[in-house]
Order: C-alpha cells, then sequence, then structure tokens
C-alpha cells in the first residue's frame, strides 16, 4: 500500500510517501522548484516521490470548503474567486491513477503528528495562526483513536498575534518568527507588557483557556503605536504574553488527561523559548515535537489521521538523496583549520532543522564564527545559531529541559563558558542534541571533533541563504559555492568550488 499526504495552496507546500506503513519520503515543494516557501507542488517533486510508486490514495490536508468560508468572513474575496482546487492541482501535474482522493480536517492533520510520537497515549496541542476555522486545538490520544477536547476559533488566535508582533517589529511575518523571538532575547518584556494587554490581547485561563484580540490582526498591526521604536522591548513582551497563554493552555491539558506524555505542533511549536518553559514546568514527563511543526508536515499527518496507523520517525533524512560517502575527513581538516564547511550529502532534512546533511558547520569558539556565517546566509545581527552536541555531553554544557533535542525545538541555559555566535543575550542556546539515531553522520563526524578537540559541539545551520530554500541536489549545491564563494562537500572525494562548471 502506497499513500501519499500533502500540503499546498497557501504556502510551503509539502509531499510525505507511506509505502507499507514506512515513511520512505517527506520534502517541500520549494526544494524542487527553487522559489523560496513555494505553495505549489511541481513537476521534480512529484517524480522524484514516483520512486516508490503510484500511490493508492492520496490525502489532503485540510478541508478546502471550510477554509473558503473563513476567507469571505475575513473579506479574502479574491482568494474564494479563484480557490485552490487540491485534486485539480495534483492531476494537473502528473496523471496518477490512485483509487481515491480524501481531504482531512487541518488541526487533525497536525494532531497526526501524534501517530509517529512513538507514544500510545498523548495530550496534542495544536497552535498555528489560522488554518480552516479553527487557530488552536486541544486532542486526547489513546491506542489509535485521537479526541478533540477543546478549541480557539478565528478571528482570535495566539499564533495571529504573533505573526502580528512581528510584522509591527518590521520583520516578516509567516517567515521571520524564530528572529523575532531572537530578538525578545534582547529586551525586557516589563515595559509594554501592560500596554500590550490594553490594546492588543486579553485572556483567561478557568475553566477553559481563552484567548481574546482587542482587534483583527488578520492583516498586521503595523499602524499601532508607530511612537514605540524600542523594538526588543516590544519583542520581550509579545514573547512573554505567548509564553503564559501557552502554558495556560499546556495547563489545560493537563488537567483534562491522564497521561505523562505531550505532543506539541503547529507552526507555533517552533518557539524554543516557549517549549523549554513547558519542559521546565513538568507538567508532563515526556514532550515529542516532530521535525516539521507546521503546514508542511500536516502532509504526513493528514495520512496518518486518516489510517489511524502508528510509524517509526528516528529521522528528518527524509527527501533527495546525494549518493557518496560523506564527507567525514574532509570536512574534519577543514573545521579544523578554523573555516566554516558546507556540506551536501545523503538525504535531505524534512523541516527546519539540518541534520548534518544539508549543513554548515564552522567552530563556535571562532570569534567571528557568527558574523561569517551572517556573510553567507544574511540573517540579523542579533540572531544566534544552533549548537549541535553530542548527545552524551549536553549535560555539561547546558542545562537542559530535555536531554533528547534531535531538532532544536528547546532553549537551555548554558553553563560555563558561553559562545556569542551560539548563545542569545538571555544566555541560553537552541540545542541540538545529536545521536547515533538521529543523525548517524552528524554523529560520527562530532565524536571525530570531540576526539581531536576535547570540544563536542560544533554551529550548525541550514545549507541556504535568505532567499533561497535549502539546497537540495547537486547543481543547487553547486550554485549555492558560486554564489557565497564557498566550497560545498558532495562526498570524500567531489567537493564543488565556486564558478566550477557544472
Amino acid at each position: 500500500m502506497i499513500i501519499w499526504g500533502y500540503s499546498a495552496g497557501v504556502h510551503d507546500a509539502a509531499l510525505s510517501v507511506i509505502k507499507d506503513d514506512q515513511v520512505v519520503f517527506a520534502s517541500t515543494a520549494d526544494r524542487y522548484s527553487g522559489e523560496l516557501h513555494d505553495a505549489n507542488l511541481n513537476a521534480n517533486i512529484v517524480s522524484y516521490a514516483l520512486n516508490w510508486g503510484e500511490p493508492d490514495y492520496v490525502t489532503y490536508y485540510e478541508q478546502p470548503w471550510h477554509r473558503w468560508t473563513r476567507q469571505l468572513r475575513a473579506g479574502q474575496y479574491a482568494e474564494v474567486t479563484h480557490p485552490f482546487l487540491p485534486r485539480t492541482h495534483l492531476d494537473s501535474i502528473k496523471s496518477l491513477n490512485y483509487k481515491q482522493f480524501y481531504y482531512t480536517d487541518h488541526q487533525l492533520s497536525h494532531a497526526g503528528a501524534y501517530y509517529h510520537s512513538g507514544f500510545n497515549d498523548a495530550a496534542i496541542i495544536v497552535v498555528d495562526a489560522m488554518s480552516q476555522w479553527t487557530t488552536a486545538s486541544v486532542w486526547l490520544g489513546r491506542g489509535s483513536k485521537l479526541k478533540k477536547v477543546w478549541g480557539m476559533r478565528y478571528a482570535n488566535s495566539l499564533g495571529l498575534f504573533y505573526s502580528a508582533m512581528t510584522q509591527r517589529c518590521g520583520l516578516q511575518h509567516n517567515k521571520d518568527e524564530l528572529a523575532f523571538m531572537g530578538l525578545a532575547a534582547t529586551g525586557d518584556y516589563r515595559k509594554y507588557y501592560d500596554l500590550l494587554k490594553a490594546d492588543l490581547i486579553a485572556w483567561k485561563r478557568y475553566p477553559t483557556p481563552r484567548v481574546r484580540l482587542r482587534v483583527n490582526m488578520h492583516r498586521g498591526i503595523s499602524w499601532w503605536r508607530n511612537d514605540i521604536t524600542d523594538l526588543n522591548n516590544l519583542a520581550a513582551a509579545a514573547q512573554k504574553i505567548y509564553e503564559e497563554i501557552l502554558f495556560d493552555i499546556t495547563l489545560f491539558a493537563r488537567g483534562i488527561s491522564n497521561t505523562k506524555n505531550l505532543v506539541l505542533v503547529g507552526d507555533c511549536a517552533r518557539n524554543s523559548a516557549a517549549n523549554a518553559i513547558i519542559a521546565r514546568r513538568e507538567l508532563f514527563e515526556n514532550i515529542y515535537i516532530p521535525p516539521a511543526v507546521g503546514d508542511a508536515g500536516a502532509s504526513l499527518g493528514s495520512i496518518l489521521a486518516h489510517s489511524k496507523k502508528p510509524v517509526e520517525l528516528p529521522t528528518n533524512q527524509l527527501g533527495y538523496n546525494i549518493e557518496g560517502d560523506y564527507p567525514l575527513n574532509s570536512a574534519l581538516e577543514l573545521l579544523l583549520q578554523g573555516k566554516p564547511v558546507a556540506i551536501a550529502n545523503g538525504r535531505a532534512e524534512f523541516g527546519e532543522q539540518s541534520s548534518g546533511n544539508r549543513s554548515i558547520l564552522i567552530d563556535p569558539r571562532i570569534i567571528d564564527a557568527r558574523e561569517q556565517i551572517n556573510s553567507i546566509k544574511g540573517r540579523n545581527s542579533w540572531e544566534t545559531y544552533c549548537p549541535a552536541i553530542l548527545e552524551e555531553y549536553v549535560e555539561q554544557h547546558y542545562k537542559v529541559t530535555a536531554n533528547k533535542s534531535p531538532y532544536s525545538h528547546f532553549n537551555a541555559k548554558c553553563i560555563g563558558q558561553a559562545y556569542p555566535s551560539i548563545v542569545h543575550a538571555d544566555n541560553t542556546s537552541k540545542v541540538q542534541t545529536v545521536s547515533a539515531e538521529s543523525a548517524p553522520n552528524l554523529y560520527k563526524l562530532l565524536a571525530m571533533w570531540y576526539e581531536r578537540t576535547g570540544f563536542p559541539m560544533l554551529l550548525n545551520t541550514g545549507l541556504e541563504s535568505g532567499d533561497l530554500p535549502t539546497v537540495n541536489n547537486e547543481i543547487q549545491a553547486q550554485e549555492f559555492a558560486n554564489r557565497h564563494n564557498i566550497p560545498v562537500l558532495i562526498n570524500e572525494t567531489t567537493t564543488l568550488t565556486p564558478n566550477q562548471i557544472s
């Protein structure tokens, strides 16, 4: 049995494939088109997915007719006049002999992450900006069953609040929320906390969580309080409010469930600072956050919500494969020379965090490490990068809330020496713990690096720049080398040098 699940039509289109109850492929469409956050599937990703055979049936991550009614309410008449038709879109790319096309509720597709959590029971919290009508929800999972027990409806939305505040601070909504979180770490929340509550948002915890936006934030709030220019303090206040509301939702989920397990998913699960607070309060013993938490991950969740069958997902390396031996020795040599190392080898990662197969690595102890990588990626000066650290040594360097964080979903306080390239102004890092199971090649490289230096971590960021998606294939790797004047290691014997003729 081959099942395809896909998300498309708004942003970050993605395609996932399950064959004989195993996840064999998952990727975003922009890797194959070269258009960042591409909303549509394309012939290249569909052709690659066909390596595992034609689907017996296809699932789609939401019910478009519910989205259309919400869009009418929001005044998005153009979108409804020219609606995105999922089945027609797929059929226009490739004629496939699937038997059935199924639609899944948007929030249920997110909640479908429960089926690859490894839990037999769990509370599931879904928080995003907008979907159909529901903007946040709590589910209970037990065995093969999922039950929705609470929801928040548009136009009230915790995710929409955070996205609007990102835009108010001069960043791009639906793109720069992680940069906004980094900006928040440099500010003092107390200056604008009460003002935000008075002007923009209200909430209560009992008997059920309730959030009310005092103004419609669907189109941003760039007009609000233009006299405020200390944006780091404004960002800090918004982050504080976000953390408090998310914790209240988590407290509610714990109170109505009889489980020690939590699944946290939806675009808002990218907020590693808030995730760390939830972990630190120990309402749940085990927290699972999938590698792809947003709509891309819902492509896989839609399959599982329909099939109700658990699958294993030990790694996020599920995309396009660049063959050849991983460049362990050549990468190590460059790292020991203090140089940044770009690697494109093996299967591309699904989700936001690189696991070494599409990575830029550098020694974080180098004084200008962040500046070197920023010059390649075009990021803001206040943003820091993720430390990839051998799992067995993480507690020597960080006061962790989660010993296992393979996709850097939790912030942790630094212990001892803080390296500016990977530590925020609040002395935390967005830690990625690396194991032989989650990232076997990166684990081997880190082990070799530790043996030579006695230092168990490297700065790790995705092989991408600001206006382009993560490198997918060999051609894109060469283009990256040319554009940024940096060699890209393809395998142990092949290095793509800048300006090399492809």
